[in-house]
């Protein structure tokens, strides 16, 4: 055997080893790893008429950081008081996600509300909806209050089922 197969044959273990472990060296992994923290969820129930907006019945969301935003996009009434924010939110370190979803069913129910922060600042909120079961268009309210955030880093993932 020459010179050459022989230093081969012995570096060839780690030649082997280098190709195995060469994917994972100085790659950070792609995976966005995603927490699901507990948002204070806002409470629609005892409000006469909100209107997120526009009176219009489509889907809106929006991402909210400051009172002034609030009073400029959001009107809600609660014995004859108007345009206030009844929520207790403090923007200077919160942000409210909030919204309305057309539904065909009146009385929608919420089936399941989370939110999640993700290591790459992503922040996803999460609601699944079902339809009513009386047949009219009607609007779906929601929010939450989570740690401050920009708009840019928030997905709204709101989806609506059918009765069935």
């Amino acid at each position: 055997m020459n010179m050459f197969n022989k230093i081969f044959i012995m570096k060839l273990p780690l030649i082997l080893l280098a190709f195995i472990f060469i994917p994972f060296l100085g790659c950070e992994s792609s995976e966005n790893v995603c927490e699901e923290i507990q948002p204070i969820v806002l409470d629609f129930s005892n409000l006469e008429d909100v209107v997120i907006e526009s009176e219009e019945k489509e889907d809106n969301f929006l991402v909210i950081n400051s009172e002034d935003e609030f009073l400029n996009k959001v009107s809600i009434s609660i014995n004859n008081q108007n345009n206030f924010n009844p929520f207790d939110i403090n923007f200077s370190e919160s942000t409210l996600l909030i919204g309305k979803v057309r539904l065909a069913g009146i009385e929608g129910q919420k089936l399941e509300e989370r939110v999640e922060l993700c290591e790459s600042g992503r922040t996803e909120y999460i609601l699944k909806i079902k339809n009513g079961g009386y047949a009219a268009i009607g609007l779906f309210y929601f929010g939450v209050i989570i740690p401050k955030t920009m708009e840019e880093n928030v997905v709204f993932n709101i989806s609506v089922s059918s009765n069935n």
